[in-house]
């Protein structure tokens, strides 16, 4: 979809565009607003923005709008439609706006709607994040009701794999290469791995709240992302059956981010959870990383319980999802 019109306001006073739209001046003013807005979870550099919102996960840029005003952008609204296929639902993520600027977000809303029709019917979540005051509110005005909400947890110094032994079941040690109690075996993806990695990531999140469903391009994305650091996009076997999948993050400032664990159903309940969350640490560690954080929905008990035990504490609230249906 090009820049387009709104009807009703000149072509002079604002412009819609989808991220492919934009040329790199935009894309630097684009940068310069989201990281104003104080959200942890935007990108925090161009690298970063240009991976997630020209992605696969952003339809290669083409469902990530901005809104613009007198030639800077004043809010922004995008839709990740990976898991439509999969779970019946579409994201309406990356939400920044401007003090007033509830107007813009109408109208970027209604230009999603316009652009999903054809992934309609469906389910549309609505990330309403802590960094807009008044965005639980106008989610509800646009018919969208209240469902959950996104935790940020971070690591204490003495959590995970430097707390005692809190467990001696089969997935309860630590490292499968110095762990004699450990039954996984981990290794970075690969190209003949990459597949298998993503059967048990979409395993694992199928039926979980907001779960990250992935198509094999966006499996390629995430490999490029890692750069120099394979070991961030890791793959569990136990007795070389794929169980679990990690997908972790190295901060441009030096900070690390759990940003998926996944435990295939068929495994689940031996204890991998905690195996894989503790690889994860200690991966991070391995690269330096500090602090050490990760997101979880309030709803999901087992894995807040988890973390809880193994030494994170909530920071804050970072989001509260709502939702509505989407008919044909």
């Amino acid at each position: 979809m090009a820049c387009v019109r709104v009807e009703g306001v000149t072509w002079g006073d604002f412009m819609i565009c989808t991220y492919v739209d934009l040329d790199a001046g935009r894309k630097a003013r684009l940068l310069l607003f989201l990281k104003a807005s104080g959200n942890p979870l935007l990108p925090a550099g161009e690298a970063e923005m240009e991976r997630l919102y020209g992605g696969a996960a952003f339809t290669q840029g083409v469902t990530y709008w901005s809104y613009w005003r007198g030639g800077d952008p004043v809010a922004t609204l995008g839709a990740v439609t990976e898991a439509r296929d999969a779970k019946g639902e579409i994201y309406l993520t990356g939400i920044c706006a401007a003090p007033g600027a509830f107007d813009a977000l109408d109208a970027l809303l209604q230009t999603a709607e316009l652009a999903l029709r054809r992934w309609a019917p469906c389910r549309l979540k609505l990330g309403a994040n802590a960094f807009v005051p008044g965005l639980p509110e106008w989610a509800e005005a646009k018919g969208f009701t209240f469902s959950y909400r996104l935790l940020a947890m971070r690591l204490g110094v003495a959590g995970c794999d430097r707390a005692p032994e809190r467990e001696k079941g089969p997935g309860s040690a630590t490292d499968a290469r110095g762990d004699r109690n450990s039954p996984i075996t981990w290794s970075p993806v690969t190209a003949d791995t990459a597949e298998a990695f993503r059967q048990v990531n979409n395993a694992a999140f199928l039926n979980s709240p907001n779960g990250g469903i992935l198509d094999p391009e966006s499996v390629g994305d995430l490999m490029t992302a890692c750069g120099p650091h394979p070991e961030l996009l890791s793959l569990g076997l136990a007795e070389g059956v794929p169980v679990s999948a990690l997908t972790l993050v190295r901060e441009s400032d030096g900070s690390g981010v759990i940003d998926g664990i996944a435990v295939h159903p068929d495994a689940q309940g031996r204890g991998f959870g905690r195996a894989a969350l503790r690889q994860a640490v200690r991966t991070l560690r391995g690269l330096g990383c500090d602090p050490i954080t990760l997101t979880v929905m309030d709803v999901n008990r087992p894995a807040v319980n988890l973390y809880l035990q193994e030494g994170f504490t909530v920071e804050r609230v970072l989001s509260s999802w709502y939702e509505k249906a989407m008919p044909e």
